[in-house]
């Protein structure tokens, strides 16, 4: 089977990127439900800032990492710091993907999500 290296590499290189994913989602599932919602924000706060250096400030990983690191800053009550976050998030896909692509939607809902008792604007 003749294949180009370089397509493998990319091919590897999404795959192992998809399987870093999934272990921190299954670390989540594990830690969250014990509480140790400062440990997920620390992992997730570094699975940031590798994916940026890896892949660059604006990538479609980039912005999933920065859209789960807003859910464990909102489970903690850090509504200014998860709405910046999740908006940085929104954005960048906007940019990369456009408005209509699936994965804007579920970020844009999260960037709509306010804190308990505060008043959205309009």
């Amino acid at each position: 089977m003749d294949k180009d290296p370089a397509e493998a590499i990319k091919w590897l290189g999404k795959a192992a990127v998809q399987c870093q994913l999934d272990a921190i989602r299954d670390m989540n599932a594990m830690l969250r439900p014990q509480g140790r919602l400062a440990e997920m924000e620390a992992i997730f706060r570094d699975e940031v800032a590798a994916r940026k250096k890896r892949l660059g400030n604006e990538h479609a990983d980039v912005a999933v990492s920065l859209g789960l690191l807003s859910d464990r800053l909102r489970d903690q009550g850090k509504w200014a710091e998860a709405e910046v976050t999740v908006r940085e998030a929104l954005a960048m896909q906007r940019k990369l993907l456009g408005n209509e692509h699936r994965d804007v939607a579920p970020l844009a809902e999260q960037a709509g999500t306010r804190a308990p008792g505060s008043r959205q604007a309009g």
